[in-house]
């Protein structure tokens, strides 16, 4: 697989934060494929402040969504209370990035970004 994809992602502080996105499959020319297939996979996803911190700043709740109605999709969200709790940013200060587990055990990371926390004004 090639290096993952850049998707950089802003977060309002205290929102309920949630976003799907669909994995496709490159082609051997770099032109998209096909939607990735799934079906028994896994999903990880961390916000941290370096690549080397041992310190994770929020892990979204994700979901593989339903391969049959959206093929590659994965969901992922954090809730009030931990947006709630984030510090907010002046631009893209943190990062993140998501790793699917197939069902054979092979992990591979997708997506990789920065992360913009804007802060909340109403409490």
């Amino acid at each position: 697989m090639a290096a993952p994809g850049s998707y950089n992602l802003e977060i309002y502080q205290g929102d309920t934060f949630k976003v799907t996105v669909r994995l496709r499959s490159r082609n051997a020319d770099g032109s998209l494929g096909a939607y990735l297939d799934l079906t028994g996979c896994t999903a990880k996803a961390q916000i941290r402040s370096t690549e080397a911190s041992d310190t994770v700043i929020a892990e979204f709740v994700t979901e593989i969504l339903d391969q049959t109605a959206t093929p590659g999709g994965v969901k992922l969200s954090l809730t009030h209370g931990v947006t709630a709790a984030l510090a907010p940013t002046s631009a893209a200060g943190e990062l993140w990035d998501m790793q699917i587990t197939f069902a054979d055990g092979t992990v591979t990371t997708y997506l990789r970004g920065g992360v913009k926390i804007t802060a909340e004004v109403t409490r």
